[in-house]
């Protein structure tokens, strides 16, 4: 029983003080209160858009960049087998 009142407790707690977190990420923060103007018009729509792409990139290229330092030297013996030599 003491159990069930640890979890209601914390499930309470936790319910209270949902409404004061703000989830947002610091690039959109910041994208969203600056005042960027593009050619035209106030669009903070396209910088929001720009910041989504950049942060969806970057775990792809980190794998990349991984990939290629650490299983350099399986990869270039691979291109070597799989060209035919010229002589």
């Amino acid at each position: 029983m003491r159990t069930l009142h640890r979890l209601l407790f914390t499930v309470l707690l936790l319910t209270a003080t949902l409404p004061a977190a703000m989830a947002q990420c610091s690039m959109c923060r910041a994208v969203a209160g600056s005042g960027q103007y593009s050619d035209d018009a106030f669009t903070p729509g396209r910088g929001l858009n720009d910041a989504i792409l950049y942060l969806m990139a970057m775990p792809y290229i980190f794998a990349l960049i991984f990939v290629l330092v650490f299983f350099r030297s399986s990869i270039i013996s691979w291109f070597k087998k799989s060209s035919p030599s010229v002589n």
